[in-house]
């Protein structure tokens, strides 16, 4: 595949279950830099939200449907054309995540 050039990195969690792990994973230091570095999005959303009309959010629906029926929280890459890189489990230690996302984009 092509270099990712910018990417969004999508978990998909029940909120009311990940408050402390998604904590630690967030603040982590190394993993904002290297995504702040590489200039990709995180965007982090419960598997119920729901826009102002009743429906998921366009822009998340399709990884809500990929996640459904799945152990959460479940991580998406997809990369500047729309395209997932990597879905799966969301590693819970920020070190992992960080090595994940640098074996997908560099």
């Amino acid at each position: 595949p092509a270099p990712i050039t910018r990417a969004w990195v999508v978990v998909v969690e029940e909120t009311a279950e990940a408050a402390g792990e998604r904590g630690r994973l967030f603040t982590d230091k190394a993993l904002r830099d290297y995504l702040t570095q590489k200039g990709w999005k995180l965007r982090v959303v419960d598997k119920d939200v729901r826009d102002s009309s009743g429906n998921p959010p366009a822009d998340v629906k399709p990884y809500l449907e990929r996640a459904s029926g799945k152990k959460l929280p479940q991580v998406y890459v997809v990369d500047q054309d729309g395209a997932v890189r990597h879905e799966g489990a969301l590693p819970l230690d920020p070190s992992d995540l960080l090595a994940l996302l640098k074996k997908i984009g560099g």
